[in-house]
């Protein structure tokens, strides 16, 4: 009869296999959620991208062409009202007195003080010429 596996065995194992998944995947992207609305997409993202890869692969044969440019359609309204979503946020936080320096997000707290300071891109801009 084979052991039980310990809580730790099992810690150890799980990040085992993600590791040699990360190493086996060039092109593979980690995200750790911070937030429940990041697991949610994180969630829906995955499934997404398990029913994408099967879509595009059969669009012609067992799909109808057209039924997959819709998809394609649908899937781009959605990438925007992401990106719409994430803009208003941003603009949200830079019309907020909130100090840069709780955003652990470089890029994010970069895009924030653009919104902020934009005399101050400009002139980076200008430095640059």
């Amino acid at each position: 009869m084979a052991e039980k596996e310990t809580p730790q065995e099992r810690r150890e194992r799980i990040k085992s296999v993600k590791i040699k998944i990360i190493e086996n995947n060039p092109g593979a992207v980690v995200i750790v959620p911070n937030s429940p609305i990041t697991m949610r997409l994180v969630n829906a993202v995955r499934t997404y991208d398990a029913l994408d890869e099967t879509i595009r692969s059969r669009a012609g044969l067992q799909i109808p062409f057209e039924t997959f440019i819709a998809h394609m359609e649908a899937f781009d309204e959605v990438s925007r009202k992401i990106e719409e979503t994430t803009n208003r946020a941003i603009q949200l936080i830079a019309d907020s007195d909130i100090d840069l320096r709780q955003i652990r997000d470089r890029r994010l707290r970069k895009s924030v003080e653009r919104l902020r300071n934009p005399e101050s891109e400009q002139a980076e801009t200008d430095k640059a010429e």
